[in-house]
């Protein structure tokens, strides 16, 4: 082996751990994406929890509130300038607020888990794709979240 045929090789050589570098450069970028899509969807997962128990809580007093007005108990728990209706209504109010941010936040899941992922590379696919535009490998027909 001569010199030129070295100096060749190690062009080559360099040109594929180039090559290799780029490609896993790539691969790095695109699992950040789908671990920040997957982490997105988990912290929407753990607000729509809190929505929830926040709503059973106004649902919770809203039973009360009507137990002790048809239990006539109502009466010692009165505030100042609040009638029963009042209190009522307030609930009523508040639990609809916690039913649109839950419904806000349900959508927001929608769009984030709607995206398709490739199983073979993990990149990103649109959605009526067959095959994966990066590594080519077949699609499977159902959504991967």
């Amino acid at each position: 082996m001569d010199t030129k045929d070295i100096r060749r090789m190690l062009e080559n050589l360099a040109v594929t751990a180039q090559e290799a570098a780029d490609d896993a450069k790539e691969k790095m970028y695109t699992a950040g994406q789908t671990i920040t899509c997957k982490y997105d969807e988990a912290k929407c997962n753990l607000a729509i929890s809190r929505l929830k128990a926040e709503q059973e809580q106004i649902f919770l007093q809203m039973g009360r509130t009507l137990f002790l007005l048809n239990t006539g108990k109502f009466a010692g728990v009165e505030t100042e300038n609040t009638t029963p209706k009042q209190i009522i209504d307030h609930l009523m109010i508040a639990a609809e607020q916690k039913q649109q941010e839950i419904d806000r936040v349900l959508e927001r899941v929608q769009k984030i888990s709607s995206h398709r992922y490739c199983t073979a590379c993990g990149s990103r696919c649109e959605d009526d794709a067959k095959f994966c535009g990066e590594c080519g490998n077949k699609l499977d027909t159902q959504k991967e979240s």
